[in-house]
């Protein structure tokens, strides 16, 4: 499954994420909205020229397997297939970040996983925290990218 928002300039990284759930019961909540979508942190994504070279060194590192070989994207996961993934996505632009003095700053995503069903609702609820929408023409009908309240973009993607 190739989605458009994989090869991106490194300036352009994307997010994802799920929905459904309880009411939140606190100030960040007004009586107009619905109750919180589930959303669950599925994967980080590092912009990177060469997916499978970062896949191959966090793959090694984390003693964790590939589980994924695409031109634009690569990902691996723990044995157990358990908890967050780590996904490689080819930034073709990429400029590896010049940290600490961030001249260019630290580059990634967030991908949050949304049940299909739930997709807007979980649009719905980010903006309702303050996300807004990101410039979505390269989105699908699988997922949306949005802003953080800081600007960091992420998606939300349906799975």
């Amino acid at each position: 499954m190739s989605l458009n928002h994989r090869v991106r300039p490194a300036t352009a990284s994307v997010c994802c994420a799920t929905g459904v759930g309880a009411r939140r019961q606190d100030a960040t909540m007004s009586d107009t909205q619905t109750d919180r979508p589930a959303i669950a942190f599925g994967d980080v994504v590092l912009d990177t020229d060469d997916p499978p070279r970062l896949a191959e060194f966090y793959a090694e590192l984390l003693g964790w397997g590939i589980i994924r070989r695409d031109d634009d994207w690569w990902s691996i996961h723990n044995a157990e297939r358990s908890g967050p993934k780590m996904s490689f996505q080819l930034a073709l632009d990429h400029r590896p970040p010049s940290w600490p003095d961030n001249t260019v700053p630290q580059q990634f995503h967030l991908d949050l996983d949304v049940p299909r069903a739930d997709l807007s609702r979980s649009v719905a609820y980010a903006q309702s925290l303050g996300a807004t929408m990101a410039d979505n023409s390269r989105s699908e009908e699988t997922f949306v990218v949005l802003l953080d309240p800081s600007g960091h973009p992420f998606c939300l993607c349906a799975i």
